[in-house]
C-alpha cells in the first residue's frame, strides 16, 4: 500500500470525525490530511486512492491540498510526500499512535508511550531514546528496546562522550539515517561502533530528535540489524510525519514538570525586572537562596539566560499546577 498525503481521496463518511472531536478547533485545523488519513483508517471508514484528490475537499476544513498536476511521488512544489511499503495494520497503528498523542494528558511522558509501536512501525530491531540535559551536558532518561543494560551504562558512562554521529544528527532536528552523516566505512572503523553499536548487534540507524525552539524535547534512536534491509525514505516519512504530534504530546509533559511555588515568585519577579537583591527584599530571602530559584526555573524552562526566562511563558502556566 502506498500512503499519500496531503493529497489523498478518502470516503465521505462522517462515522470517523468523532475520532477528532476531542481536538479543539485550532488543532483540527492544524491536523494533517496524513493524521486525518490515518484516523479514518483506524476507524474503518475509509479508502485511499493515492494523489487523485484532497482530503481538504472531502472535508472542508482542513487547507487546500496542492494541485492535481503535481505528482503523487512529489511535484515542483515540494509539498507532497509518499510512503510506500506500508500494510493496512501499519497504517491503523500509525493512526493509534496520532490518536494517543493527541489525547495524552501532560502527566505521562510521550515517548514512553508510544515507544515500542514506533519501533514496531519502523520496522526496527533495537531502539533507544534520551533527554538532553543542559545542565549536565549529557544524554539522559533512558528508555530502550533489545539492548543489554550493561551496554547502556557504558553509553551513558563512556562512549555518549566519544560518539561520532549523535551530536550531527541532533543538528539536523529532523528524521536522519545514520548514513547521511556518517559513512558505513567510516563509522564501523570507529571504537563508538566496534565498542557499543556492535556489542548489541546494531548496524542500520535512524533518529529524531525533537525540538521546540531551542529547546530539546527528547529523541528516538532506531536501529536495525546486519542483514537487515536498511531504512529508507519510508521511515523518514514516517517518523516527519509522526513529528509535530509527538512534539506537542513533549511540550504538554515539559510545561507540567511544575516550578514550586518560590520558583514562580522569583521568576515572575525576574520578569518584572527586579534583580536578585530586590527579590530577596520583597521575598524575605538571602541572595544565594534567590540566585537557587531562578536556576531550579531556568533549568526547568531550559532558559539559557535569564532574559530568557520571562519570554518562554513557563513561569506562568507552571505556576498555575503549582498552586493546585
Amino acid at each position: 500500500m502506498t500512503f499519500v498525503y496531503p493529497r489523498v481521496a478518502v470516503k465521505r463518511d462522517p462515522g470517523w470525525i468523532p475520532a477528532v472531536a476531542g481536538m479543539s478547533a485550532f488543532d483540527r485545523r492544524r491536523i494533517t490530511a496524513a493524521t486525518a488519513a490515518a484516523i479514518a483508517v483506524r476507524c474503518g471508514v475509509y479508502w485511499l486512492i493515492p494523489g487523485l484528490d484532497s482530503f481538504a475537499a472531502a472535508l472542508g476544513e482542513f487547507p487546500a491540498a496542492p494541485p492535481a498536476s503535481s505528482s503523487a511521488a512529489g511535484g515542483a512544489d515540494g509539498m507532497d510526500t509518499v510512503i510506500r511499503d506500508i500494510s493496512g495494520s501499519e497504517l491503523r497503528l500509525f493512526g493509534d499512535i496520532v490518536a494517543r498523542l493527541e489525547r495524552l494528558g501532560p502527566e505521562l511522558d510521550a515517548r514512553a508511550v508510544i515507544f515500542m509501536d514506533v519501533v514496531r512501525l519502523l520496522r526496527g530491531d533495537f531502539a533507544a531514546s534520551y533527554v538532553w540535559d543542559p545542565r549536565r551536558s549529557r544524554f539522559d532518561e533512558a528508555l530502550s528496546f533489545n539492548m543489554a543494560p550493561s551496554n547502556l551504562r557504558r553509553y551513558e558512562e563512556w562512549y555518549q562522550f566519544r560518539d561520532p554521529m549523535t551530536f550531527a544528527l541532533r543538528a539536523r532536528r529532523r528524521a536522519t539515517l545514520v548514513d547521511e552523516v556518517i559513512s558505513r566505512e567510516e563509522m564501523e572503523r570507529t571504537e563508538f561502533y566496534n565498542d557499543f553499536l556492535a556489542r548489541d548487534g546494531l548496524h542500520h540507524g535512524i533518529n529524531m530528535f525533537i525540538f521546540d525552539c531551542d529547546r530539546d524535547l527528547g529523541d528516538l534512536r532506531i536501529w536495525r540489524a546486519r542483514g537487515r534491509p536498511e531504512f529508507s525514505q519510508r521511515d523518514i516519512g514516517l517518523l516527519d510525519a509522526l513529528e509535530p504530534h509527538l512534539r506537542r504530546a513533549l511540550l504538554r509533559g515539559a510545561r507540567h514538570e511544575a516550578l514550586t511555588p518560590r520558583e514562580s515568585e522569583v521568576a515572575a519577579l525576574v520578569a518584572r525586572g527586579l534583580t536578585d537583591r530586590d527579590i530577596g527584599r520583597v521575598l524575605g530571602i538571602g541572595f544565594g537562596t534567590v540566585r537557587t530559584h531562578l536556576s531550579n526555573a531556568m533549568s526547568k524552562c531550559a532558559a539559557p539566560t535569564v532574559p530568557n526566562l520571562p519570554r518562554r511563558s513557563c513561569a506562568g502556566g507552571q505556576s498555575e499546577r503549582a498552586r493546585h
